[in-house]
């Protein structure tokens, strides 16, 4: 099946559609985003705490319910921990907290995010408008390997329970 034939790759939440690609390293996308006058837009550290019941009755269902802070961002880390106290009030408890490393670059209509995790290595993700701009931009990358379906917080769980701990806090 050819890259552009995978339909099915493209997972959309709310307004925003993606696709994301494992890869051994960043050097080859940098260059080829550079190449391409992909503009640079910064590096931040990630943070990402998944809430859910007791008996985590959110993640059973496959759903979750994520606060998203970001390192050197104090205006949003103030909402976020607002939003923590909040969903805290409401009985949930913080189940999981991942962290990434991620560099963001302009290209054309989409956004291409070199995330970097813990424990489970290096992908790269374009958002944008459309399917076919998400499309068009994995082959100005030449991101030609299997699309990963499925969402960091699954494979880092599974990976610690393959390495035998808990996926409570996976942090750099």
């Amino acid at each position: 099946m050819g890259l552009f034939d995978r339909d099915a790759t493209i997972t959309t939440m709310a307004h925003e559609r993606e696709i994301k690609f494992k890869v051994d390293d960043f050097g080859p996308i940098r260059r080829k985003l550079r190449a391409c006058g992909a503009k640079y837009l910064g590096t931040a550290i990630q943070t990402d705490s998944f809430f859910d019941t007791a008996g985590r009755r959110l993640r059973q269902a496959d759903q979750g319910f994520r606060v998203r802070r970001y390192l050197l961002d104090l205006a949003v880390a103030l909402d976020a921990a607002a939003a923590v106290q909040m969903i805290r009030a409401l009985g949930m408890k913080e189940q999981m907290t991942i962290q990434k490393r991620r560099a963001s670059y302009k290209l054309g209509r989409t956004l291409v995010e070199l995330d970097e995790l813990p424990l489970i290595g290096c992908f790269v993700e374009i958002e944008g408008p459309t399917e076919k701009a998400i499309l068009a931009a994995a082959g100005k990358l030449k991101l030609q390997t299997e699309p990963v379906t499925e969402a960091y917080s699954h494979m880092l769980s599974a990976e610690c329970k393959r390495l035998r701990r808990s996926d409570r806090s996976i942090k750099f």
